[in-house]
C-alpha cells in the first residue's frame, strides 16, 4: 500500500514543519520579544520537551490506543499549538504554544515505523524506514525554505496549522477507518471480560499489569532499546546543535534572511538525501554499526571545518581580500552539506534498529518513543549548551567542542550496537 506509505510519511514532514518554522524565524521573533540567545535555544529546543520527558510512555500509549488514531491526535494538537503561537502576545506565551505543540509532536510521529510496518511489503520495509527517517529534514528544509518567504512569521504559523489540520483528516479518512474496526473487536473484548476479573484480587488471584506499563517494563529491561535511546541522544545533539543556529550565524555573516533559509534549507535536505541513502544500504546488506562509526567521525570532522577551520587566514595567503572571505564561506558551506548527508545515514539506521531491537513486534511503537526520547534530550540540551557556550566566550568557533564531543559519545555506542548484533546473530 504506497499510497498509505506516502500518507504517513506525509504527517511526519507536517509535524517537521514545527520544527523548521522557529529557526527560519528566529531573528524576527527575537526582535519583536526582546529575546537572548539563550532564550532564543529554549524556543528552538522546547519542542522536544514532552518527547523527552516521556517518550517511553508516549510510546506504550501508542501501540495500546491505536496507530493511526494516535497520529490523528497529535496533528491536531500540531495544529492547535500553532494558532496559539500565531496569536502569541509575548515570548513566554509562544514558549507555552510550544510544549502544547511537543505533545502533538510525540503522538504524531511515534506511531509511523509501527504503521509502515503495516503498510509495507517486508522486502521493502527498510527503504521505506529510510524514506520514515527523512521527515524530519525534509519537513524542517522545508520549513526553513519557505518561512522567510511568509509576510511575516504569525502568518507562517496559521499556514502550517492549517496543513496540520488538513492532514489530520486526511489521515482519519484513509487510514483511522480500517484500524476502527479491528480496535473496536478488541475493545469489545477487553470490556467483556474487565468485570469477570475485577474482584479476582480479593481471592488471592492477581490481575496482569496494564498493557502500557507493561510494554514500558518490555522495553526498559532490554539492553537494545537502551542503545537506540542514547545513541539517538547524542546524535540529534550534534544535528540540532549544528542546524539549529545555521540562520542565525550567517546573519552574523551578512547574509539576507531569504538566502539564508534556502542555504540552511538545502543542508537539511541534504540530511534528507542520507536518511534514504541509509535506509538503501540497509537493504542492501551494509553493516549497520559500521555505517554509524564512519558517519560519527565524519561529522566530527566537518563540524570541525564549519565553525573552527582557519579557512579564511589559509585562503588570504592565495586570495584577495572580499575574495578569501567569500571562498572560505563557501568552503564552510559545502561543510554543512557534508556533514549533513553523512549524518542522515544514522537516524535511518537506528529507525531499522528498532525493528530488530524491539522486545516484540507489538512494543516498536513503544521502543521508537524510548529511542525519541533519547534524541529530545538531544534536541533539547544542545541548543542551550550551545547558545550558552557562544554567550560565554563570544564565538562559535568553540560549538565543534561540543558536537565533537557528542560524537564521540556516538562512536561508542555504535561499537556497542556493533557487538549486539553479533550477539543476535550467533543467538538465532
Amino acid at each position: 500500500m504506497k499510497s498509505a506509505a506516502l500518507l504517513v510519511l506525509g504527517a511526519g514532514i507536517v509535524s517537521a514543519l514545527h520544527t523548521g518554522k522557529v529557526p527560519a524565524a528566529l531573528t524576527l521573533i527575537q526582535a519583536e520579544f526582546g529575546m537572548s540567545l539563550v532564550l532564543a535555544g529554549t524556543l528552538i529546543s522546547l519542542l522536544q520537551m514532552f518527547s523527552a520527558c516521556i517518550g517511553l510512555f508516549g510510546g506504550a500509549l501508542v501501540d495500546r490506543f491505536g496507530h493511526a488514531r494516535s497520529m490523528v491526535a497529535g496533528l491536531l494538537l500540531l495544529g492547535a499549538g500553532s494558532v496559539w503561537g500565531g496569536l502569541a502576545d509575548s515570548a513566554y506565551s509562544l514558549l507555552a504554544s510550544r510544549v502544547l505543540e511537543s505533545v502533538g509532536l510525540v503522538f504524531t510521529v511515534l506511531p509511523g515505523p509501527s504503521l509502515m510496518r503495516e503498510k509495507v511489503a517486508p522486502a521493502r520495509l527498510m527503504v521505506w524506514l529510510g524514506w520514515w527517517s527523512a521527515y524530519m529534514p525534509l519537513g524542517m528544509g522545508v520549513g526553513l525554505l519557505l518561512v522567510p518567504l511568509a509576510p511575516n512569521w504569525r502568518f507562517a504559523w496559521f499556514v502550517i496549522a492549517a496543513i496540520s489540520f488538513a492532514w489530520a483528516i486526511w489521515v482519519a479518512w484513509a487510514l483511522l477507518r480500517a484500524e476502527g474496526t479491528k480496535r473496536s473487536t478488541k475493545w469489545s473484548t477487553k470490556w467483556s471480560t474487565k468485570w469477570s476479573t475485577k474482584w479476582s484480587t480479593k481471592t488471592g488471584l492477581t490481575t496482569q499489569p496494564s498493557s502500557m506499563l507493561n510494554n514500558a517494563r518490555r522495553t526498559i529491561s532490554s539492553w537494545g532499546p537502551w542503545l537506540l535511546a542514547i545513541g539517538f541522544c547524542f546524535y540529534a545533539a550534534q544535528f540540532m546543535g549544528v542546524f539549529g543556529f545555521l540562520p542565525t550565524i550567517y546573519k552574523e555573516a551578512g547574509v539576507s534572511a531569504a538566502i539564508a533559509g534556502v542555504l540552511t534549507s538545502i543542508g537539511v535536505l541534504a540530511n534528507a538525501w542520507g536518511n534514504v541513502r541509509g535506509g538503501k544500504m540497509a537493504q542492501a546488506g551494509c553493516p549497520i554499526d559500521l555505517t554509524i562509526l564512519k558517519s560519527a567521525v565524519a561529522m566530527i570532522f566537518t563540524a570541525w571545518l564549519i565553525f573552527a577551520a582557519p579557512l579564511n587566514w589559509v585562503l588570504a595567503s592565495v586570495l584577495e581580500g572580499e575574495r578569501a572571505t567569500q571562498a572560505g564561506f563557501w568552503l564552510r558551506y559545502c561543510a554543512v552539506l557534508w556533514f549533513s548527508g553523512a549524518a542522515g545515514r544514522i537516524p535511518a539506521s537506528f529507525f531499522n534498529l528498532s525493528n530488530r531491537f524491539a522486545p516484540g513486534p507489538d512494543v516498536v511503537a513503544t521502543t521508537v518513543g524510548f529511542m525519541q526520547q533519547g534524541g529530545a534530550v538531544g534536541q533539547l540540551m544542545a541548543p542551550v549548551l550551545i547558545a550558552w557556550v557562544v554567550t560565554q566566550t563570544g564565538t562559535w568557533s568553540h560549538t565543534w567542542w561540543v558536537t565533537g564531543s557528542f560524537a564521540l559519545v556516538l562512536i561508542g555506542f555504535g561499537l556497542a550496537i556493533g557487538r549486539e548484533l553479533k550477539r543476535r546473530a550467533q543467538s538465532v
